[in-house]
């Protein structure tokens, strides 16, 4: 029997009125829903230090995410509603942790949660983020401090779509 990761998608919704997501991966509506605001406007200015550390939507149960794949998956996010949202970390069950001192590898479980991307396989970007060829209403996001080093933090104002691929690093389930 296959073993299935759930993903949890990091961010804020920020508005006084309801901000829909709706979430596609592999052409598959996985997410459609409100999800929780913070009043106020996306913080543009902070978005280089803007720490995402709330799950804004999560995936779950679903027959694309089986331990045993790596590879990408075209991915869409539309919002509508509010002043928009912010997204960053995309975390999930069943993947390596590396332990320190040493570096030793403990596999994944299903109650422990790690970045679902960690640059294998070489995504289009050639970069550790989980989301690459990232475009905003169909206009390329080049990083303009050339490839990235890290995880990227994307806005995404009402009305708009934000398109990928979403990169996905083999998991691992302890025996």
């Amino acid at each position: 029997m296959a073993t299935y990761r759930n993903i949890k998608f990091y961010g804020f919704a920020y508005g006084s009125d309801p901000v829909t997501v709706n979430v596609q991966i592999n052409n598959t509506q996985v997410y459609s829903n409100t999800v929780t605001t913070t009043p106020g406007d996306i913080p543009y200015d902070l978005l280089d230090t803007l720490i995402c550390d709330q799950v804004l939507f999560e995936v779950n149960d679903t027959t694309l995410f089986p331990v045993t794949f790596s590879g990408s998956y075209s991915h869409s996010i539309s919002v509508s509603g509010g002043n928009g949202i912010v997204i960053s970390a995309v975390d999930s069950n069943y993947m390596d942790v590396y332990v320190q001192p040493g570096g030793a590898v403990e596999p994944g479980s299903p109650t422990s949660y790690h970045g679902l991307y960690h640059g294998t396989p070489v995504n289009s970007d050639n970069s550790p983020d989980v989301r690459s060829s990232v475009a905003i209403d169909g206009v390329l996001q080049v990083p303009i401090v050339g490839s990235s080093l890290g995880l990227w933090t994307w806005a995404i104002e009402p009305g708009s779509n934000l398109t990928c691929n979403l990169n996905v690093s083999l998991g691992n389930v302890a025996n």
